[in-house]
């Protein structure tokens, strides 16, 4: 009995998957469109977010009557292709949209505000349209599907793995060099570099997670990511936050292998997989999101990236126990990771068929999130709330949430103020981003079919969040879609070769020459202006001389300072004596022995507090080099006694 009802289960899901995103965009397209002629008058309202609570659910109410109607139009025409065995053309089908051009006019003609921005109903009207063409589409004739010989030579994985383990290595010498000279130049910061060296230095002394300077003394204020605890035995070896720079970089120059792995075996068919592969691992390597993570500090998200391709690898060959093992891996890297396990669930029951499989996923992923949120984190909601042991996250999504609704506030915006999403998905500093996401894989991605659902966490995260550095190659949040990207890249050029479209050194040249385009426009790394940048700052080619002093002189005082003794540093000073027990973020010093200031960037309270030492006598100023500022608690006088 629990084979057919799992089978419709399963079967009720991947129809869902099927239709309701398509019913989504018409419903908004046809919906909003509506609700702008009957409401000309609110229409600047919604598009800067200030619709109330009933004229939202007004909206919403137009949009869902709407998607019902679409969606009964589009299953009778998909019920009556399929009983009369119709062939639809597509061209003929894509006229269809055209018709979604009438209220978008009419919105244009009606409303001044959309009269200024008839893009964004023309937009309407394409979304729309494209989705009524390729919904009709999908119940007319596929074309056949082409298989062509496997690829002889199997000697060649020998020279392919060596091939790869030099240019990883090349790699990770470029990086490590380039984030150390920006390191020494003490750009690196205590958010996050010095947080990260703290956490693994105190779980490797038995105290999980724990960092003095956050909130809570643990890092389960903000996340969650227990699989730090396997990497902490390296400042055993290295006690010093490079150690962390060079993981990093290693770790994400091995995303090489099981990407080229994954390209290798999914177009084992083809002849010319292999050069496709090899070709996709250097595009990789040149991503300039991948440089953006590997370069800003470092962060336990960035350890997901070659992770989530070993577990499609695995999922792909169906290895299932390897899969549950990457799986598990991946989820104690972050909590939010279990939203990236539900992306390859729905991918395994859509794309893959894999029901039972994927469902498995979807609620171990789902179940996982829970147990974390309400057993280890310091606040159980999703976005969290700002409090004394927990950081909010709902300024990410500011312009969602309105009066920090937190998620179910968003959701709800999500739902009934489309415009003001679409609005926010468009700017122009987003486009450009998934352009520079997208053009070094050639717009691969775009032909995945049904396994660009590993990309829809990631596309979420970075459609919705209102915060600029969330969608910016220069920061670490691309790791949330970098690797459905590249994952989805291997599917769409093997869609490609499946319909004859292309070869296999088509396609590779197609991807080498996407990347050499896009870097020589300045899209890749190094830029064309030549300024290399990690996060806010920009990475200088060579140290100054000043520089090259300043950090001799930081070194000699780490070597004047025990290994045991409390140390405060100011933010960019930090990291470089974050691998101790007792350490602290200016101005809170606490029992400090030794304050170390940078001033650079400092706070008022900073500046104030850096001025009062310098003219108190229970501190010593024992250093004073190129901005950099240490001070040594005076020993205290024991007065004499009486024998």
């Amino acid at each position: 009995m629990l084979g057919p009802i799992d089978n419709r289960v399963t079967d009720a899901l991947r129809g869902l998957l099927r239709w309701v995103p398509v019913l989504f965009v018409e419903a908004i397209a046809l919906g909003v469109h509506f609700w702008i002629a009957d409401h000309p008058e609110l229409v600047s309202e919604a598009f800067r977010g200030r619709l109330t609570e009933p004229e939202r659910l007004a909206l919403a109410g137009t949009v869902g009557r709407n998607a019902l109607l679409v969606g009964v139009a589009l299953g009778a025409v998909g019920l009556l292709a399929r009983a009369r065995g119709w062939a639809l053309s597509f061209r003929r089908l894509a006229l269809l949209g055209g018709a979604l051009v009438v209220p978008a006019t009419w919105s244009i003609l009606r409303d001044p505000v959309m009269a200024e921005a008839p893009w964004l109903s023309l937009l309407f009207a394409v979304v729309g349209g494209a989705g009524l063409a390729a919904t009709a589409r999908a119940v007319g004739v596929r074309p056949p599907k082409v298989e062509l010989a496997r690829a002889p030579g199997d000697w060649r994985e020998g020279l392919d793995q060596a091939f790869l383990f030099a240019i990883a290595a090349v790699y990770v010498w470029i990086l490590v060099d380039t984030q150390g000279r920006h390191h020494h130049d003490l750009h690196t910061g205590a958010y996050d570099l010095g947080i990260y060296t703290s956490l693994l230095w105190n779980t490797l002394q038995g105290d999980f997670l724990a960092c003095p300077f956050i909130k809570g003394g643990t890092h389960m204020s903000a996340h969650f990511d227990p699989i730090l605890a396997l990497f902490s035995p390296l400042l055993a070896l290295w006690r010093d936050a490079e150690a962390l720079i060079a993981l990093q970089a290693a770790w994400l120059a091995a995303g090489v292998f099981p990407l080229y792995h994954l390209a290798r075996h999914h177009l084992r068919r083809f002849a010319g997989g292999r050069s496709f592969a090899l070709a996709l691992a250097v595009a990789y390597l040149v991503h300039p999101a991948l440089h953006g993570i590997n370069l800003f500090d470092f962060h336990s998200l960035a350890l997901s990236v070659p992770v989530i391709f070993w577990v499609v690898y695995f999922a792909e060959r169906r290895a299932w126990k390897r899969y549950a093992g990457a799986l598990v891996f991946l989820l104690l890297v972050r909590e939010d990771m279990a939203f990236q396990g539900v992306c390859v669930g729905l991918y395994l029951v859509a794309a893959r068929k894999e029901r039972r499989a994927g469902l498995l996923t979807i609620a171990g992923s789902l179940a996982w999130l829970v147990i974390v949120k309400q057993v280890f984190m310091g606040d159980s909601s999703l976005l969290m709330k700002e409090s004394q042991e927990s950081y909010a996250y709902g300024s990410y999504f500011r312009g969602l949430t309105p009066r920090g609704s937190g998620m179910m506030g968003m959701l709800l915006n999500l739902l009934t103020n489309p415009m003001l999403v679409v609005e926010q998905v468009l700017q122009p500093e987003r486009l450009g981003y998934w352009a520079r996401l997208l053009v070094p894989l050639g717009l691969l991605p775009f032909f995945a079919g049904w396994r660009a659902l590993l990309v829809t966490y990631g596309l979420a995260f970075t459609a919705l969040a209102t915060k600029e550095v969330v969608y910016s190659t220069e920061f670490h949040y691309s790791a949330t879609i970098l690797p459905g990207l590249f994952c989805a890249a291997v599917f769409g050029a093997g869609s490609l070769l499946q319909r004859g479209r292309a070869t296999s050194q088509g396609l590779a040249a197609w991807v080498v020459g996407a990347a050499l385009c896009a870097s020589a426009t300045g899209a890749l790394w190094p830029p064309a202006d030549g300024e290399l940048k990690a996060a806010w700052y920009v990475i200088e080619d060579e140290l100054a001389p000043g520089a090259i002093e300043r950090y001799g002189a930081l070194q000699r005082l780490k070597a004047r300072i025990g290994p045991d003794d409390a140390v405060c540093a100011s933010g960019f000073a930090l990291p470089h004596f974050a691998a101790r027990t007792h350490i602290y973020h200016a101005p809170e010093c606490r029992d400090a022995e030794w304050i170390v200031f940078l001033d650079r960037q400092l706070h008022r309270h900073e500046k104030d507090q850096l001025a009062a030492l310098r003219a108190d006598l229970e501190w010593e100023q024992v250093l004073s080099v190129e901005g950099l500022e240490a001070f040594r608690r005076r020993a205290s006088e024991t007065p004499p006694t009486d024998e």
